[in-house]
């Protein structure tokens, strides 16, 4: 029998009864002794000393040797739920095993705990969501899940996706409704077959479907045939029109069981308690009391993947006060792109045609959002007049299209540089794209005059204005910028465009109602135009180095760099695979040297360690360097598709990412540390504590923060011993933990 000296005895501590347990057990993360006698305990330790390390194999160690199994038990199944997932999702990944984040997030959902995920771009926040909801209709196939998508071509490869992984882990996909003894997976894509929209309709309507993959468009326009069901699980991915719009939440809400009488209580409550600073009133009281109702009603989980914009404004607080987690941003992707540009000798089409020729297939293009998909198409023909085999691809034309090039059909698609457009927001293709070719920078065009912008242009050229000012009238117009900027950044893309909408009937002397934004608008719009018309503005903008000032015909035009959209549509070459991040090449042929400089300046404030560099075509060395690029590009790329197609296994797991706790002792250090990589998810957890979670990249963080110590000798034992114990000549002290008073 190993002997052992108690230091200290910690009350609530014992993982199975939460009794009374020595600090020795503890450290070996075992029950207390009514739970494991001593003998059992000094016969296993010696086994549990072996397994250090490894906490999963010590809990079995102890479950066994425990006769009455109580909080032990609990974890040991969440394990056995944990490890059974993670064996699905080798077998449905062929081999590639889920990252530590990953195992995280499938935790959480076992605990029914709804939550958002704050990841970077391209750590399988997607495959995750698609992996999990087949494992857990397999286990129980009564059950439905919901996964929501931005557009139609990422709700397309989500759908070719989950086929594969259900076809890895011999899930038979049910190819009519009716079937019983398969999985029904339905995406709402293919109701545009005439032949088939009636039958899945009525399919989704009846709830006759295990899986539903959907667009956030689709929610909104049939909520009433989502209503009134049971989901096990509804997974918003990347979808920001519904984070940010009043509209979209409530559907959602009414999709998770209640009425839209209890969303408008739930608001009023968040607009009541803020009135009365705080304190709970007679009256917050009462409506606490209708939320615990709420709560209670609400039987689906909801995981949110990272948005990309900043949810604000009241009914966005509904995710915290009813499903108990606060929707965070999403960090910086994680990136394995080498960035060059090529200042042209000839004309940007011929440089891209000769440049195309060196890369061959696998690139996508991009073309200024002012030339549009005209110029676009007219690319597209130059290309294949070159004998390149091209498509031009953007909203409203087949996907089709995409197959074609995923499959080798096609070597080049050609879209239009637009941040949500569908070639920069909807393609994941890690076996196939290769490269990115920009011709000319990406950026935001507007006329100097200002005759009839948008309202986003109003803001862009405020954005502009703020760094050539100075002293008070600089201060003037950074006021007027942030009223606008922070209103806009809480707005849907439909929101945005009503009011777009709105502000431009009344720049058309249109009657409108009022509306503060659009005086707003207006009030800017004419300090932008007073500013314009100075000769001194224009010197400083014409000398800043950064901003294109272009001129046609009698029409002078501003151009602003397009960080946001260069890198979301860079991302594309450079995406996750089992196995890690694919590495892929960019390239801007410069067509104002002007916006590079602005380009290279502002995507150093996300991505430090990029560097742009310069290729010339007409240098031997650099051709042969980038030849060497895309040999090891194409090279990588047939690995992927090896792996994919299940050819060959994942030599190695690789880590991207991994979970970590951060403890704090006080909340506002916990909520700054987490702030400083973005805007942190937040987890409400039991008694009000606060979980912030973040992504440093290599990290995704959980801070808390103990508030103070959290335990201290114990003061009901009797004046005598203050909280300490006399054994064996050996001072033992009792602790307790410390209770929040309320």
């Amino acid at each position: 029998m190993v002997e052992t000296r108690e230091l200290g005895i910690y009350r609530y501590g014992c993982v199975n009864c939460g009794g009374e347990i020595d600090d020795y057990r503890l450290i070996y993360k075992a029950p207390c002794s009514n739970c494991l006698p001593q003998q059992t305990f000094s016969e296993l330790l010696r086994k549990v000393k072996e397994n250090i390390g490894n906490y999963n194999e010590i809990v079995k160690i102890y479950r066994e040797a425990v006769v009455d199994k109580k909080g032990i038990e609990d974890i040991y199944n969440e394990i056995v739920e944990v490890e059974n997932f993670e064996k699905f999702f080798e077998k449905a990944t062929r081999g590639f095993k889920p990252w530590s984040s990953q195992l995280t997030w499938a935790k959480r959902l076992f605990r029914k705990k709804s939550f958002s995920i704050v990841a970077p771009t391209g750590t399988g926040k997607t495959v995750f969501a698609l992996i999990y909801s087949l494992y857990i209709v397999s286990k129980n196939p009564s059950i439905r899940v919901i996964i929501v998508f931005p557009t139609r071509i990422l709700l397309q490869q989500a759908y070719s996706k989950i086929r594969i992984f259900a076809e890895n882990a011999d899930l038979k996909i049910c190819e009519e409704s009716s079937n019983t003894d398969c999985i029904v997976i339905i995406p709402t894509l293919l109701m545009n077959a005439k032949n088939r929209r009636v039958e899945l309709m009525k399919s989704v309507e009846e709830g006759r479907f295990n899986i539903l993959l959907t667009t956030s468009k689709f929610m909104h326009k049939h909520k009433d045939k989502l209503i009134g069901k049971t989901y096990e699980l509804i997974v918003l991915d990347d979808v920001d029109a519904i984070l940010k719009s009043s509209k979209a939440i409530t559907t959602l809400f009414q999709i998770l069981g209640l009425t839209e009488e209890e969303i408008n209580e739930a608001v009023k409550y968040i607009v009541e308690f803020r009135k009365s600073r705080f304190e709970k009133t007679p009256e917050i009281k009462e409506y606490e009391e209708a939320i615990s109702k709420m709560k209670e009603k609400i039987k689906t989980t909801v995981l949110v993947s990272s948005a990309t914009g900043r949810p604000r404004g009241i009914y966005p607080k509904l995710f915290k006060l009813l499903l108990g987690f606060e929707v965070g941003t999403k960090s910086e992707a994680i990136r394995n792109i080498i960035d060059c540009y090529i200042q042209p000798k000839k004309s940007l089409e011929n440089t891209l045609i000769e440049l195309i020729k060196l890369l061959g297939g696998g690139g996508l293009i991009y073309v200024p959002v002012d030339m549009g998909i005209d110029y676009a198409d007219k690319i597209k023909d130059l290309l294949k007049q070159s004998g390149v085999k091209a498509e031009s691809f953007y909203s409203g034309k087949s996907l089709k299209i995409v197959e074609q090039f995923a499959r080798g059909e096609l070597d080049i698609l050609v879209g239009v540089a637009t941040y949500y457009g569908v070639m920069v927001r909807g393609l994941d293709l890690p076996e196939r794209v290769k490269y990115t070719v920009f011709i000319g920078v990406p950026r935001h065009k507007f006329s100097a005059k200002l005759e009839s912008p948008s309202s986003l242009d109003v803001v862009r050229v405020m954005s502009i204005l703020v760094n050539v000012l100075e002293g008070d009238e600089k201060r003037s117009v950074e006021t007027l910028y942030g009223k606008l900027i922070s209103r806009f950044r809480r707005m849907s893309v439909g929101a945005i465009r009503l009011i777009d909408e709105k502000f431009r009937k009344k720049l058309s002397s249109e009657a409108i109602e009022e509306d503060y934004m659009v005086q707003l608008l207006e009030e800017a719009l004419k300090t932008a135009r007073e500013l314009l018309a100075r000769s001194d503005i224009w010197n400083r903008l014409s000398t800043s180095g950064e901003i294109g000032i272009v001129r046609e015909g009698d029409k002078e035009y501003l151009l602003v760099p397009d960080v946001a959209t260069y890198i979301q549509a860079s991302g594309r070459c450079s995406r996750l695979y089992p196995g890690g991040v694919t590495k892929g090449l960019s390239i801007v042929i410069v067509d104002d040297i002007r916006l590079l400089n602005g380009l290279k300046r502002k995507i150093r404030y996300i991505y430090e360690d990029v560097d742009f560099k310069e290729i010339d075509l007409d240098k031997e060395s650099d051709v042969e360097n980038i030849q060497e690029i895309m040999k090891e590009i194409s090279s990588e790329r047939d690995h992927v598709k090896k792996i994919i197609s299940g050819e060959i296994s994942v030599e190695k797991k690789l880590e991207l990412t991994t979970s970590a706790l951060l403890i704090v002792e006080s909340p506002n250090k916990a909520k700054t540390i987490a702030s400083f990589f973005g805007k942190p998810s937040v987890r409400v957890l039991r008694n009000g504590l606060l979980v912030y979670d973040t992504s440093t990249g290599k990290y995704t963080l959980s801070i808390v923060a103990t508030m103070g110590h959290i335990y201290d000798l114990t003061v009901d034992a009797g004046w005598d011993n203050q909280g300490v114990e006399v054994k064996a000549g050996s001072f033992i002290p009792i602790y307790t933990d410390i209770k929040i008073c309320n």
